[in-house]
């Protein structure tokens, strides 16, 4: 990790003769043949990129991809260029092996990863405390609360949480008092 931050690090890519536009980027096509192509052509990884840095294809040949959130954007995990995780979130988010607080702080990807504050914890390695709440959207939520570098932090969730990587996002406007809001709460 790099100064506690993801770089976003654009890059310009020669002419793919089998890309005929790039006006949207496609995650079933321009960015499977961008991604194939770039782990078969390391030289055009920048050698700086270190796991986590989220790299930005601004050009191939003399098409322009999108600013559009996270258009164009694929994250380097060491060895080889990976895609966004799409699961949750069609704009793309942390891939889910990256996970918050075991490897990245809370924020390493804040405005490299657009849209969307999306994290991914493994509350195994928490001990981890569980109880029922009620607000006016959902009959019943689960607070999970656990601590970590001495400092407390909350999940809210509307379903029991089964498994022990979940999938969070940075607090909400309509729920205050919780660090992260569970993804299966949608308002």
């Amino acid at each position: 990790m790099s100064d506690n931050k993801a770089k976003l690090i654009y890059i310009n890519l020669p002419h793919f003769s089998n890309i005929k536009s790039t006006d949207e980027w496609d995650g079933d096509e321009v960015e499977a043949k961008v991604i194939k192509f770039l782990n078969n052509n390391k030289q055009f990884i920048p050698k700086e990129a270190i796991r986590g840095d989220v790299l930005k294809i601004a050009k191939i040949g003399d098409f322009n991809i999108s600013e559009y959130r996270n258009d164009g954007r694929v994250i380097f995990d060491g060895e080889k260029i990976i895609r966004l995780c799409s699961d949750i979130d069609d704009y793309g988010s942390i891939p889910k092996n990256f996970l918050t607080f075991e490897e990245f702080p809370i924020g390493y990807f804040t405005n490299v990863i657009e849209h969307n504050t999306i994290h991914f914890i493994d509350l195994s390695k928490f001990e981890t405390s569980v109880r029922k709440t009620y607000n006016e959207y959902y009959d019943k939520l689960y607070v999970i609360e656990f601590v970590h570098q001495d400092k407390q932090y909350t999940i809210v969730s509307s379903k029991k949480l089964k498994n022990t990587i979940v999938s969070v996002e940075l607090e909400h406007d309509d729920i205050e008092g919780y660090d992260f809001v569970s993804t299966d709460i949608r308002f």
